[in-house]
């Protein structure tokens, strides 16, 4: 997939910067044109703002998109965000009215599901992100089953906001047991599909869960698309400093994931080759 047509490199103002639970945080900007573009699946890269004199850190922050609630006159797009490294705790510190570099829409999306039918969304960790815009804007077209999963009730930082929604069937998961069912996120995604009918699943996570996603849509015969999470320079294809494993028809091959997807049919990911990469 190419750069999304209304991509545009663009300074922006911080509109939220919310602290949640687990090191976890919400952060908005302000950027009409986009918000009223953006698609679930789509990513931006975020940083210091172009006219900035500090090179710490030196490379944007790739980041899935939230939710778009300001497709309006607002125009606030949301992020989710976990405290990781430098670069994150830079984020979390913004306030409301600060500047930051927005470069995006970037990628392709989830594409819209069947009218009427059922389709499971499995999240975890910020992997959640992307899922909840699916689950945004695609409530009125299918039905919407969501998975969402980690190690603590503190990894599930949209509980509450996930409570508010009426219409999906929201499944939580911790592998503590704190916080709905015990085990790993996979296990009831397993059971359901053994139990009810699904047209396809959509993953957003850690490539370990995603593999055992895809395995098991597999092996029930139904389509998984995942959305990629990886390190990213330019943004743009340029670096190829994202690029995954890939095989087809064709053969073996690389992607990258900010220009080539971040969502890709999971059929066409070599997971044990991935599982083996350095990144």
């Amino acid at each position: 997939m190419q750069e999304s047509t209304t991509a545009r490199a663009r300074d922006v103002q911080v509109s939220r910067c919310e602290t949640l639970a687990g090191g976890y945080f919400l952060l908005g900007i302000t950027a009409p044109e986009a918000a009223a573009a953006v698609e679930p699946g789509q990513i931006f890269m975020l940083g210091l703002p172009r006219h900035s004199l500090s090179a710490d850190p030196l490379l944007n922050r790739p980041l899935s998109v939230l939710d778009a609630p300001g497709a309006g006159a607002d125009g606030e797009i949301l992020f989710l965000i976990k405290q990781v490294g430098r670069g994150t705790r830079l984020l979390a510190g913004l306030q409301p009215g600060d500047k930051l570099f927005a470069h995006g829409p970037l990628g392709g999306t989830f594409p819209e599901p069947p009218v009427g039918g059922t389709t499971i969304l499995v999240g975890g960790g910020v992997g959640i992100a992307p899922l909840y815009f699916c689950l945004r804007r695609f409530s009125g077209i299918a039905q919407l089953v969501l998975f969402y999963g980690g190690r603590t009730a503190a990894d599930l930082p949209l509980r509450e906001l996930l409570a508010t929604e009426t219409g999906t069937d929201v499944r939580l998961v911790t592998e503590d047991g704190s916080l709905g069912e015990r085990g790993l996120v996979t296990e009831p995604v397993e059971r359901f599909l053994k139990q009810n009918a699904a047209d396809r699943i959509y993953c957003c996570g850690p490539n370990a869960m995603m593999a055992v996603v895809h395995r098991i849509g597999a092996s029930a015969g139904r389509s998984v698309w995942v959305s990629m999470e990886n390190r990213m320079g330019c943004g743009m294809g340029v670096c190829l400093g994202c690029t995954i494993p890939v095989r087809d028809d064709r053969g073996a091959a690389m992607l990258r994931v900010c220009a080539d997807g971040p969502v890709f049919e999971a059929g066409r990911i070599d997971w044990e080759l991935l599982a083996r990469s350095p990144i």
